[in-house]
């Protein structure tokens, strides 16, 4: 098991991270964000909203990508193309 995180700010559950996608994309709505599965770190995104926003799955990968507690992030799109590529 991992040891404590040396602070507060080092600590991100679920909620943590599907608020921030909602805040940042949907602050009024907050329903950008249908699930958060933290067993496979998986987030769903309410792929119609999305596109009424005027935004895309990059535009969030690369916004969770800036996040610094985040390694990595990947859109369906970018796995499926990592997978034909086996």
């Amino acid at each position: 098991m991992p040891s404590e995180p040396s602070s507060a700010e080092r600590r991100h559950f679920v909620p943590s991270i599907v608020d921030l996608l909602n805040n940042k994309f949907d602050p009024e709505g907050k329903q950008l964000v249908t699930a958060f599965e933290p067993e496979n770190l998986q987030i769903f995104i309410d792929e119609e909203r999305l596109s009424k926003l005027g935004l895309t799955l990059p535009d969030l990968a690369g916004f969770l990508r800036s996040q610094p507690f985040l390694f990595c992030a990947f859109t369906s799109d970018e796995v499926r193309l990592a997978a034909a590529r086996l």
